[in-house]
């Protein structure tokens, strides 16, 4: 590799001189007779172009002579690097930039015809190329000579040449694996990089005031100029971190005659380093916030709290309920009815943790129970499957239903407002998805947040989009709440159990680990350029800052209290504000179509191998029951562990006249 101070790093230079040769030794001659370059090999006529850019432009704009044929052209200059569709072209007008070697254009299995300008080549361009895009050989050649010198000087990089051969030596030293590196030793903070994360979790491009407020550049006298937002800097400090951003190469402020406000770009070739170094972050602050929870744990002693019933023994006694008597429910708002309310107060003979409401909607989402005709509950078609099975099974299935969505809407209440998802952006999706057919996750029939409180995705107006890409960017956000769900109790199951933990170190780790699932989302959006596509859920800097802990923290509570506590792996302790925790049932199986070894992979990265991590196959794990025996037909008394098949023949025909949690008493 030639040294940072060549004449033309090799990077750029050579896709050029590779698109050249693409063309035949026949069409070369020609374009060197064109351009009266010195010859016509494909590196002679790359130096001659990079070289001398203005006799190359000179020639184009007298050849081109068509609106079309500058369409072409600033269209591929604008998607350099990137095939561009060309089908809406005609043969003549494709010939008019293929004779000049601009573009060569070649048909694809599926019978359209696309191109690729490389960056050196779209350089020359710039100027003439409208519509944001935040690469180096699309924003220094739309900079001045003299910016783009003092940018290379600033680095130590020669600044012999043409202002073009100056763009792509700065591409190329842009592209170097060590470049993030030395931006941080450059800054006076290293913090101070986190304007530009701020940048590129929104899509790498974004309004300037979406990171610095109004005209930060012309004062801060008024508070409405500051992003309220922003993570710990004084205000007067906005002005030193963008200039000295700027004045590196590592920010760019857009300006547009046509547009109402101007634009910051980080620059493509940092995107890769500054993703995997804002990861890297966010991993160390998850790691953090699991040590603040693992230290904020409490052993209490003394007196062993008798185990209340939970959720599968509940709801074991309610189908013996509807084997012998009539549970009803309230047709219209579809609650239990105050009947069956009344019912189960006077039957049940003991302490509960949880509301009975909470109970039938997990019943409902779980299939357990069905809601029939006329108000009458019924048995679900999947009471057998699921209420036979051991405990830890039965909890684990139904945290595995409650992470794909498909219970505990309840617990989920708060999930959109929590997460920012952009209730404009949800309610065209559940549209759409109840058009196709598609099953909705419980979470998203809820209301999110206004479009401008979220700030998480790709520059798209709201409303707009088209109906597949919608649908694309659905299973983007179920991912990203899934993968948030799942990463939470993964590393609450690294925790000891049988402790009490801060509920507000719970909080805390939920928002690290929603952060880091949605930068891990990011990726699909910086690697799928320039494609629309839009994350509508709050971004990662939003996420981990303080005042969304309140939404959050709403979201936890009712988690913790209409989820886990039902489940039985919690225990509010109100008197203190902290959960107990029995953590070894959160490690669930993988959902399904899950990537074997990914979470393991996360954990891995995580805490740098602190942990061993291992998700148990499904089916794997021996199954061990307490042994029951068989009821007779005069039992006063069934154990609630009996099979349901045994325990409903048991209570066939018979009264119940109580319940205490672990019994059923008969008349």
């Amino acid at each position: 590799m030639a040294s940072p101070n060549s004449r033309i790093q090799p990077t750029h230079f050579l896709r050029l001189v590779a698109h050249l040769e693409a063309f035949d030794a026949g069409h070369r001659q020609r374009m060197a007779e064109l351009y009266s370059a010195p010859g016509s090999d494909a590196e002679v006529l790359a130096q001659y172009w990079v070289s001398h850019p203005e006799e190359v432009l000179e020639v184009v704009g007298r050849e081109v002579s068509s609106s079309a044929g500058w369409r072409i052209i600033e269209e591929a200059a604008l998607d350099h690097d990137l095939n561009v569709t060309l089908d809406w072209t005609s043969p003549r007008q494709r010939e008019e930039v293929t004779r000049l070697g601009l573009l060569k254009p070649a048909v694809d299995r599926r019978g359209r015809c696309e191109a690729v300008m490389p960056a050196a080549m779209a350089t020359l361009f710039a100027d003439r190329v409208r519509g944001p895009r935040g690469s180096l050989p699309i924003v220094l050649g739309r900079s001045t000579d003299e910016e783009v010198q003092a940018l290379a000087e600033r680095w130590g990089l020669s600044t012999e040449g043409t202002k073009v051969e100056l763009v792509l030596r700065l591409c190329d030293h842009f592209g170097r694996d060590e470049i993030v590196e030395e931006i941080l030793e450059r800054l006076p903070n290293p913090d101070w990089i986190g304007d530009a994360l701020m940048v590129l979790e929104l899509g790498g491009v974004c309004h300037w005031q979406q990171v610095y407020g109004f005209d930060v550049e012309e004062g801060l006298e008024r508070p409405e100029k500051v992003v309220p937002l922003m993570r710990g800097e004084e205000r007067r400090q906005q002005r030193e971190m963008s200039q000295t951003l700027m004045e590196l190469g590592v920010l760019f402020r857009l300006e547009d005659d046509k547009a109402d406000h101007a634009m910051a770009a980080v620059p493509e070739e940092l995107w890769d380093d500054l993703w995997k170094l804002g990861r890297r972050w966010l991993m160390d602050w998850t790691a953090r916030a699991e040590y603040s929870l693992r230290e904020s744990a409490v052993l209490r002693g003394g007196e062993q709290r008798r185990r209340q019933p939970g959720l599968q023994e509940i709801l074991k006694w309610w189908l013996c309920e509807i084997g012998t008597a009539t549970l009803v429910y309230e047709p219209k708002e579809e609650n239990l009815g105050e009947e069956a309310r009344r019912r189960l107060d006077r039957v049940y003979q003991g302490e509960l943790s949880f509301d009975w409401e909470d109970a039938w909607q997990l019943g409902l989402d779980l299939r357990v129970l069905d809601k029939e005709p006329y108000g009458i509950v019924g048995r679900g078609p999947e009471a057998y499957t699921l209420l036979d099975r051991t405990r830890r099974e039965f909890i684990e299935e139904a945290l595995l239903e409650w992470c794909l969505g498909y219970s505990g809407r309840r617990a989920d209440r708060g999930l959109a407002k929590a997460l920012g998802i952009d209730e404009t952006w949800r309610s065209r999706a559940v549209s759409l998805m109840r058009r196709y057919g598609e099953p909705i996750p419980a979470w998203m029939q809820e209301p999110g947040v206004d479009p401008g409180n979220t700030g998480g995705g790709w520059l798209r107006q709201p409303g707009t989009g088209h109906d597949e890409m919608i649908l694309f960017e659905v299973g983007l956000t179920i991912s990203f709440v899934l993968t948030t769900k799942l990463m939470w109790l993964d590393i609450l199951s690294l925790l000891d159990s049988g402790r009490e933990y801060s509920l507000r170190a719970l909080v805390e780790l939920m928002q690290c680990v929603a952060a880091l699932a949605m930068f891990n989302q990011l990726r699909f959006v910086l690697e799928e350029q320039p494609a629309p596509i839009y994350l509508p859920f709050q971004r990662s800097s939003f996420l981990m800052d303080h005042r969304q802990t309140a939404v959050v923290e709403t979201w936890v509570q009712e988690l913790v209290e209409r989820l886990l506590v039902p489940l039985g792996v919690a225990r509010r302790v109100d008197e203190d504000g902290r959960v107990h925790l029995q953590t070894r049932p959160l490690r669930i199986v993988d959902p399904p179509g899950w990537p074997e070894g990914q979470r393991a992979k996360w954990i891995g990265e995580i805490f740098q191998g602190e942990f061993e991590f291992e998700v148990e196959e499904e089916g794997r794990r021996p199954r061990i029951r307490e042994v029951t025996p068989m009821p007779g037909s005069d039992d006063e008394k069934v154990g609630i562990d009996t099979p349901l098949d045994l325990l409903l023949a048991a209570v066939k025909g018979r009264e119940i006249v109580g319940f205490d949690g672990r019994n059923v008493e008969l008349k």
